[in-house]
This record gives structure tokens, sequence and C-alpha cells, in this order.
């Protein structure tokens, strides 16, 4: 058996992505990207992917039994603090 390969001009790489739009949801559109070139090909890849959005804590508000208890605590040590001072 033979293979007589004739046409050696494709290229090694080859990378198609699909777009999504803002809020991350897939788009109809895709990019292709064709090259010999591996550090070419590394680079439009990198441009052309998104950044994953870092998941932020929520912060919860302080309850109002917590804040009273600081502010007595407080309102304690500085009572504490006077009597020290001779006030």
């Amino acid at each position: 058996m033979n293979l007589d390969i004739k046409h050696q001009n494709s290229p090694s790489f080859e990378i198609t992505m699909k777009v999504r739009d803002y809020n991350g949801d897939l788009t109809t559109q895709t990019k292709s990207y064709k090259t010999d070139d591996p550090v070419a090909l590394e680079r439009f890849y990198v441009r052309n992917s998104g950044n994953q959005k870092k998941k932020r804590k929520r912060l919860e508000a302080a309850k109002k039994e917590d804040v009273q208890q600081i502010i007595k605590s407080v309102d304690k040590y500085i009572d504490k603090k006077d009597k020290t001072n001779g006030k």
C-alpha cells in the first residue's frame, strides 16, 4: 500500500473557541486560529480566553444585639480606665 501525500501545507495547530457574552452565556459565534507556531497559538488563547470572576464573600451586617453588647463592653472599659486615672 503506497500513500502518496502531496500536500503538507496544513497547519500543525488549530484551535476553535466558542464566544461568550457579558453574562457568560454561549453565543452562536466561534473564533478559530490555525498556525504552525505554538507560541503564537498560546498568545491567541491567552488574549481571547476570559478570566474567571472571583466569587466574593458577602459580608453580614452586624446584629443589633452584638452592637449593643460591644458598646456596653466599651463603656465598662472606659469607666474602668477613668477610675484608675482618678477622674
